[in-house]
């Protein structure tokens, strides 16, 4: 990582009770999906990262603090297009055309929502694994049901079957395929994000949505509905040949 002294948390920040979303850098019509992203992430990534790492599209590295204590060494790699801070990426190359690393040189490869920006995914994870030591471990972080974003280089939604398919036909055994967020969380993201410059909007973000996540009715209704409807995924799993 460059400038590691100069790197500060920007989409999570170390709270009293562990990582949380920053709202203060996150836009508030997506307070709620990254209220949801956050703890999935952290879990993943505290439970599976390890050794050396490559970080895929890191951008601000937003997960450095998390995995930062983790591993051995951080290596971030983001194309010189990128709509984000790209001062502590040591690598400034475009992941669509592979990445420029020796075979076997990293014992983590995390794709943190990138995949869907990657206009050939398999080609992307088949390099991935192909840079990852054997039992090492491939993450990735994917959006579903979730609104065009970075346009126009956003090219893919995922079922939890095309990732499947992509970690087996790499050698990747899947330790961890995790859907987050349910119908209901879908329809209050689509609703903050199309009213978000409404007088409304305000008054739905403070007063209402708090009161209707919390319910048991609303919980019941997001586990009934997380497998069809899920936001996204979380995606970890060890390279075996």
């Amino acid at each position: 990582m460059r400038n590691p002294e100069l790197w500060e948390p920007t989409n999570v920040v170390l709270g009293t009770d562990g990582w949380e979303p920053n709202k203060e850098y996150i836009a508030p019509w997506s307070h709620h999906v990254t209220s949801l992203e956050c703890p999935a992430y952290v879990e993943c990534l505290e439970e599976y990262v390890h050794g050396d790492l490559l970080d895929v599209g890191a951008g601000t590295m937003p997960y450095y603090g998390i995995y930062r204590p983790l591993v051995n060494s951080t290596i971030g790699i983001d194309w010189h297009k990128s709509p984000h801070d790209v001062s502590h990426t040591d690598v400034l190359a475009d992941a669509n055309y592979g990445l420029p690393f020796s075979d076997k040189s990293f014992d983590t490869v995390l794709i943190a929502d990138v995949l869907e920006h990657i206009f050939d995914p398999r080609q992307l994870i088949a390099d991935a694994a192909r840079v990852l030591r054997n039992n090492g471990t491939l993450i990735v972080f994917v959006p579903f049901m979730y609104g065009l974003h970075e346009a126009p280089h956003d090219y893919h939604r995922y079922t939890e079957h095309e990732l499947r398919y992509l970690y087996q036909s790499n050698g990747i055994e899947i330790k961890q395929l995790q859907p987050f967020g349910g119908g209901p969380d879908v329809v209050i993201d689509l609703i903050e994000k199309m009213i978000h410059e409404s007088a409304i909007f305000k008054k739905l973000v403070q007063v209402a949505l708090p009161s209707i996540v919390g319910t048991k009715a609303f919980k019941a209704a997001r586990a009934k509905h997380e497998v069809r409807f899920p936001i996204g995924y979380t995606l970890a799993g060890i390279k075996t040949d």
